[in-house]
């Protein structure tokens, strides 16, 4: 590969990263790296999985990117490890994000905690960030920066279930990264430090359940047992009503008369009566998890426009 396909190659790898095509951002530096072997591609094989953590990709990919880019050579490794923890750090703060449109259901105070968390995680981040305006690797860097972002999982078919999944797998990620962080960092040890310090800090803060979830869950709780109640009378109404009319076949002297009668129709009319009951109930009780639900949404994806 010449000098110019190279420099075409990180071009087309730049714009993939920039229109958050992360997969083909990917795949741009993968063959770059296949015929150089570069520092330069493999950061940029790191930051484009990094853009794909929430579709399956590995926290220890990653790192393992980084930590090739380190092997390749070892002149560059202060910048390499200074790379990975802004490029960390900016993934975090994203994930805070994600976490407080995930957590419109948090109570208010908790609310401003995780918004206070954030605040301090991007006013660290413009202290951390190095200028390499001009070169190839700050080319890479600063087209992660603008292209990782994770609100895009949060929209309005999103159920509050997912929005509580992706709020625990962000919290979950957040603490594999500081894990390989640690593993990863040799020399940039203050500035390694410095990040841990403050993500020990906001994640405390940040670390909540959501309670709306739990309402959501008990009411729908008590939907199902009304549903089950209606099942009972369907499956134990016939057998009593027909025991009942046993009873009076068995007994030789006993002719059916109009009181047996309507005492048979009454039971038939108390079996569809509390079935119809249990249903309705159901009914009702699903209706107001569902818009508890949606007005938890509603706010989420108000605060995405």
């Amino acid at each position: 590969m010449t000098e110019q396909e190279v420099s075409f190659n990180y071009e087309m790898a730049e714009m993939a990263l920039r229109g958050k095509r992360f997969k083909e951002a990917e795949e741009k530096y993968k063959e770059i790296a296949a015929k150089t072997n570069s520092t330069e591609a493999w950061c940029g094989i790191g930051i484009s999985k990094y853009g794909q953590l929430l579709d399956n990709v590995p926290v220890d990919e990653i790192f393992y990117c980084f930590q090739k880019a380190k092997s390749i050579d070892e002149s560059k490794i202060s910048e390499i490890e200074t790379i990975a923890i802004e490029t960390s750090m900016e993934v975090i703060k994203s994930l805070y994000d994600l976490i407080i449109l995930t957590g419109k259901a948090m109570d208010q105070a908790h609310l401003r905690m995780v918004q206070a968390a954030l605040a301090t995680v991007i006013g660290t981040m413009s202290t951390f960030r190095s200028d390499r305006r001009g070169s190839v690797m700050g080319t890479i860097v600063s087209a992660g920066f603008t292209a990782i972002s994770f609100n895009e999982y949060v929209n309005a078919s999103t159920s509050l279930q997912q929005m509580h999944t992706l709020n625990e797998t962000a919290f979950a990620v957040v603490d594999k990264i500081k894990s390989n962080l640690q593993k990863l960092v040799t020399k940039e040890l203050v500035l390694a430090e410095k990040f841990h310090a403050i993500l020990n800090k906001t994640h405390e803060e940040v670390t909540v359940t959501i309670p709306t979830l739990k309402q959501v869950e008990a009411i729908r709780g008590e939907a199902s047992m009304w549903a089950g109640g209606g099942r009972l009378v369907i499956k134990l109404g016939p057998i009593i009503w027909i025991l009942g009319l046993l009873v009076f076949c068995i007994d030789p002297n006993y002719h059916l008369g109009f009181e047996t009668i309507s005492m048979l129709a009454l039971g038939i009319m108390m079996i569809f009566f509390f079935r119809k009951l249990c249903s309705n109930e159901e009914k009702r009780i699903n209706a107001q998890a569902d818009e508890l639900e949606r007005s938890v949404k509603k706010e989420s994806i108000q605060t995405l426009k």
